[in-house]
């Protein structure tokens, strides 16, 4: 069973089992660290509109009265969430102004961001948890932001030492 559960919009079934948690190896200097990856239903929601009608009603266990629309854009972009995390590797992500993480990918032209937490894991086997908590398309985002690449993240996190953000640069559009 799905950790979110699958939606029917006009007659169409929407899986929803790519967002499952799930974990995977990073190595950082010869050290493999164990990355645990969970996504919020941010990633294929949106605010509750008056246009969308009660089929896109969207509400999730974990959170009552978190009322939320299906949107169908976001679900089709976040069909790449997990190989985008698996495949990081040394890329660059950047910092928010919440002690969060983005980074930013191509999707239909438009630049998909994908906002994450990062920390120490207290589960077994695990040495970093990363929570997605949204994940959507947003044209103009910033143009400057203190990058830090995944790598020093994940090695940073599962030493439990907090990383600090550096002088902001221009962001690489990816």
């Amino acid at each position: 069973m799905s950790y979110f559960r699958q939606t029917v919009i006009q007659g169409v079934t929407y899986e929803m089992d790519h967002l499952d948690p799930f974990t995977f190896p990073c190595i950082v200097d010869d050290a493999v660290y164990i990355v645990s990856i969970e996504f919020s239903n941010h990633c294929f929601t949106e605010s509750r509109q008056p246009q969308h009608t009660p089929d896109f009603r969207y509400l999730h266990k974990s959170k009552a009265g978190d009322e939320r629309a299906f949107s169908i854009e976001r679900h089709t972009d976040s069909l790449e969430l997990p190989s985008f995390f698996r495949i990081l590797g040394t890329s660059t992500v950047y910092f928010t102004h919440h002690d969060n993480f983005f980074f930013m990918r191509n999707a239909q032209g438009d630049q998909y961001l994908v906002f994450f937490r990062a920390f120490k894991a207290t589960q077994k086997g695990v040495d970093v948890k990363i929570i997605v908590s949204s994940a959507y398309r947003k044209p103009n985002m910033t143009k400057w932001a203190s990058p830090v690449q995944f790598s020093t993240l994940i090695k940073s996190k599962a030493r439990g030492r907090q990383l600090r953000a550096g002088q902001q640069m221009r962001i690489k559009r990816g």
